[in-house]
């Protein structure tokens, strides 16, 4: 939980520091994480998290539950690699300091905490009743009602204890949860409406800007409700503080804003980076940061720029949500493709729903040009919504064939039963009006119709809509409306006298292609605004062929040719002030007598917009994804396909049913939550519990986390006469170093046969010291050697980070090892080129992420010297380990060294043989069996013959055989 921006430790020691990360600027081909961080460009909207917060993708449903597991998970790297909100992890230390019965978010069940701080979803006794002091009673009542259970032990409680416990204030848990001043206090006698604690007690100090705040503890009680009227929470005790000191440790009173791009938070003693102001996300207290007149100050290239009241930008994880943050709704619709952003979620590196949503981000207007029609269906023609320029999908569909659940228009196209039965008059979908206005000119309904609805059902909709109308129209008493569609006439002289003017057209005029209602109304899904042929005319308003007013600029923009007059200023002119909003139409919704003609007010009103969202897009709550399942008959399986080895698949059973068993007893078991993330298990000759810990943890129940580098890296741009060589592998070793000493290392590797997975990315850790060294500069190097089946190691290329910010106790590097073409090394006047600074026998290399600076180099030593410049020298036979002769001795320092085995080999010291050396998993014949050193229980990756698939190539291929017979020739073969 540290650099989170919220204190956790007494006087703010985790957030040490912090506002180097916070005012953090990334590099031009980086991608700058919501917490300040960096990741790689091309990690950003690839399907997969890569942000410590997550914000380099689109927020998901799945990743939510993913985090709300975390608590009763087994060893994760999601759940030790995030950050999240406290509520979502546990200590598990011993210590009874998660609160697993505290509902964070209302739809969230309550779990059990049990003494060591773990969560389950059942009650768990670990004393009984008869065994519980007076205080742990109590205790155990109050986790019941906050659980709201009444199995056996919790029914005995809450019968028995309700009267020993009423006046006691019951202290849990034992010890601060959320803030490490805070102990809440819960009263059994005081009317609870949910689990907040009843009060709070403060004992501690904390940073604010410009002093130090102090509470003592006392019998000074704040009561909860008036404690989480302040957010953030340390509001609350910097303002209302007991004790100040203007010397103690303090945030920067000017936010350091003399160096860094920084708001200062007046009202909420606290300090964010200009990134965060105008995101819609509201860090300071009142959302003084959503405020800011001037709009988002630091937009970066990552983020969506969109309208709310002022200019906004969002981040990745803001966009394609259910609810919109942006007036123009830019980050929900794409407007270019009339589409919902939350239909094209990003889940697949490179697929055509990222690279869309990049480009609508970055660059909206080459959307249209792009994807416009590469994604069309057949299911989208004659839907009366336009996928091609001019609505050419939605011409000629006079002779369509619709769905049978679909209501078919006069006019051909598709829409939905509910269109029809809807009563908003202004809303139609067809073209030709006919499942609202026109609805009117069906006399008959055809076959396809009848399937749907009967002529009653039809008769009751029309009765129901001229009733509706009665009430509801602006001039309802000029029309009728079973034959006519009331508007003001166009290209007429004197459209106001209605007495010479009937504001009426005949029904059949709708959609006809010609304008006959004033703006265009009646060609409203059928003709274009303007020169933006990709959108219907909806009711922006029709000044000419050249120039179109959107809806939302009504009166604001004005025609050129002065075609707006009437609906700007002789309406407005015409009505009374009560009925005026601005000397604009009003859009209200009311149809009452104030405005005369009544109702004339909602003449050019689009009513499924309201005022505040007039920029949304016409037809915006149609555009959700279209989907047609078509039922097909089974395909008849092939009598060819044979069974699979069996003892193959037992043996695959016994492994999966195994880590299944295995699974639930470390989640259901209280024995196997002592562990945390790690496995519990049990000595032999005492019975013992014992834990094996994951990497990223340590102690003798994995209780520490270890200070650590989370490493996310793939690799780029692989020669291809590498890459070529299926049999051959690449191999990566990282190391951690400090000074040139190495502190710990990893060795991944990836198979060419794998290296058309462009999206594969390594995740693992990389450890400190215990304890970390004080702060000092650390250097990540990766060295990449090329692994031949002919036994060969050939070193290829070297990459360095510096670790940015080594105040963290994790930290976090994604980033791409690109091999560069080696002319772009050979045309620079590189040292290496130059002058070789390495030792004899050594080769010096450039660093790749450093070709620009011709003084970075390594050197690649021979295999009895080490160091920076191959400087130190040894013995083969000195070092304390005992290397395949097939593979390459690396040495690290005097006493260390590790080996680099060959492809058919591993293990610490190389001297194990890969499965493929002497079985052929893949059956005799049927694939070729690949090393696949990654992954340790299927060391291998079956190829299988196009005849074949499965795993191990068990199953043949169905096949369509096709015999031609008797077969005859219009001409004869040679004239062809």
């Amino acid at each position: 939980m540290v650099v989170t921006g919220t204190q956790q430790c007494m006087d703010g020691l985790d957030e040490d520091n912090c506002e180097e990360l916070e005012y953090n600027e990334c590099q031009e081909n980086e991608y700058r994480c919501k917490d300040g961080s960096c990741i790689a460009e091309q990690y950003w909207l690839d399907g997969e998290f890569d942000c410590s917060d997550m914000s380099d993708e689109q927020s998901t449903s799945e990743h939510n539950m993913d985090s709300e597991r975390c608590p009763l998970s087994s060893s994760r790297f999601n759940c030790d690699e995030i950050t999240a909100g406290l509520e979502y992890f546990a200590c598990g230390d011993g210590r009874n300091c998660f609160f697993c019965e505290y509902q964070w978010h209302s739809a969230d069940p309550s779990l059990w905490t049990l003494a060591n701080g773990h969560c389950v979803d059942k009650v768990v006794m670990e004393k009984t009743l008869t065994e519980m002091n007076e205080s742990e009673k109590c205790v155990f009542f109050l986790k019941c009602k906050l659980m709201h259970i009444t199995s056996a032990d919790c029914g005995h409680a809450i019968h028995d204890f309700p009267t020993l416990c009423k006046d006691k204030k019951i202290n849990y848990p034992t010890g601060p949860f959320f803030k490490p001043y805070g102990q809440t206090i819960y009263q059994i006698n005081t009317p609870q409406s949910s689990n907040e604690p009843t009060y709070l007690h403060f004992d501690g100090t904390i940073k604010c800007i410009g002093y130090q705040a102090l509470w003592k503890r006392d019998k000074t009680l704040v009561r909860w409700r008036d404690f989480i009227k302040y957010y953030p929470f340390d509001i609350f005790f910097c303002r209302f503080a007991q004790q100040i000191n203007m010397y103690g440790p303090q945030f920067d009173k000017n936010c350091w804003n003399s160096t860094k791009q920084s708001f200062l938070c007046q009202e909420s003693h606290k300090c964010i980076s200009k990134y965060r102001v105008l995101d819609n996300i509201h860090e300071c207290f009142n959302s003084e940061d959503e405020k800011d007149p001037q709009g988002c100050q630091a937009k970066g290239k990552h983020q969506l720029s969109c309208l709310f009241e002022i200019p906004i930008c969002l981040s990745t994880f803001q966009i394609g949500e259910m609810f919109p943050n942006c007036d123009d709704g830019n980050d929900i619709y794409i407007i270019q493709l009339s589409r919902l952003l939350e239909d094209f979620k990003c889940k697949i590196s490179n697929s055509i729903e990222c690279r869309l949503l990049k480009d609508h981000i970055q660059s909206p207007s080459v959307v249209l040009t792009a994807y416009r029609g590469a994604t069309i269906t057949f299911r989208q023609f004659c839907d009366t919504l336009w996928d091609l320029p001019k609505g050419f999908d939605e011409s000629m569909c006079n002779q369509w064939k619709c769905p049978k659940d679909q209501f078919q228009c006069l006019s051909g196209h598709c829409v939905s039963l509910s269109s029809v039965k809807k009563q908003e008059l202004n809303d139609w979908h067809c073209p030709d009006a006919s499942d609202k206005a026109g609805l009117f000119r069906i006399v008959k309904l055809s076959a396809h119709n009848a399937r749907l609805i009967n002529n009653y059902e039809l008769e009751t909709i029309k009765s129901e809509r001229l009733l509706y109308n009665t009430w509801f129209d602006a001039f309802n008493i000029f029309c009728n409306r079973t034959l006519e569609y009331p508007c003001i006439l166009a290209n007429v002289n004197e459209p106001l006298n209605f007495a010479v003017n009937r504001p009426c057209i005949n029904l059949i005029r709708i959609g006809d292609g010609v304008i006959d209602c004033y703006g265009g109304l009646d060609e409203r899904n059928v003709l274009s605004c303007g020169n933006n042929t990709s959108q219907q005319r909806g009711f922006d308003f029709h000044c000419s062929n050249e120039q179109c007013i959107p809806y939302s600029q009504h009166c604001t923009q004005r025609c050129s040719n002065n075609a707006d007059t009437l609906l700007c200023d002789q309406l407005p002119a015409l009505t009374t002030l009560s009925c005026r909003d601005s000397q604009k139409l009003s859009c209200d919704a009311n149809f009452g007598d104030e405005c005369k003609p009544s109702g004339i007010d909602e003449f050019y009103c689009d009513n499924s917009r309201s005022s505040r969202r007039r920029s949304r897009p016409y037809r915006h709550s149609g555009w959700q994804k279209r989907e047609t399942f078509v039922h097909l008959s089974a395909y008849p399986q092939s009598q060819e396909i044979v069974s699979p080895n069996v003892a193959q698949l037992q043996q695959r059973e016994t492994i999966d049913i195994y880590s299944n068993v295995l699974q639930t007893q470390q989640d259901d078991g209280e024995e196997g939550w002592i562990c945390g993330r790690g496995i519990a298990t049990r000595t032999n000759k005492i019975g013992a519990m014992q834990c094996f810990c994951p990497p990223s943890l340590f102690g003798e129940y994995c209780q520490h986390f270890s200070d650590r580098i989370t490493v996310i890296i793939s690799l780029y741009d692989i020669p291809s006469k590498l890459s070529e060589q299926s049999s051959n592998i690449i191999k990566i070793l990282a190391l951690l170093l400090s000074d040139d000493q190495t502190i710990d290392h990893r060795v991944i590797h990836l198979p060419m046969i794998l290296s058309k997975d462009l999206n594969k990315k390594f995740r693992f850790n990389l450890i400190h010291q215990r304890p970390k060294l004080s702060p000092k500069s650390y250097t990540i190097r990766f060295e990449a050697y090329y692994v031949s089946i002919d036994l060969s190691i050939k070193f290829l290329a070297v990459w360095e980070y510096a670790v940015q910010f080594p105040f963290l106790p994790s930290y976090r590097l994604a980033q791409v090892l690109k091999f560069e073409k080696e002319s772009i090394f050979l045309m620079k006047s590189h040292i290496c080129q130059t002058a070789n600074p390495c030792g004899p026998s050594s080769i010096c290399h450039p660093i790749m992420n450093k070709l620009t600076n011709i003084s970075a180099f390594y050197c690649y030593c021979n295999s009895n010297s080490f160091g920076k410049i191959c400087e130190h020298s040894f013995s083969r036979l000195s070092l304390p380990i005992n290397c395949s002769i097939h593979a390459v001795l690396r040495p690290l320092s005097l006493s260390t060294s590790i080996c680099l085995c060959p492809a058919h080999l591993y293990g610490p010291t190389c001297h194990i043989n890969h499965t493929c050396e002497y079985r052929n998993p893949c059956g005799a014949g049927r694939g070729k069996c690949f090393h696949n050193p990654e992954n340790m229980t299927h060391d291998y990756i079956c190829v299988c013959d196009k005849k074949y698939f499965g795993y191990h190539c068990e199953f043949d291929s169905a096949r369509i055989r096709i015999n031609f017979t008797k077969l005859s020739f219009v001409q004869s073969p040679s004239n062809f």
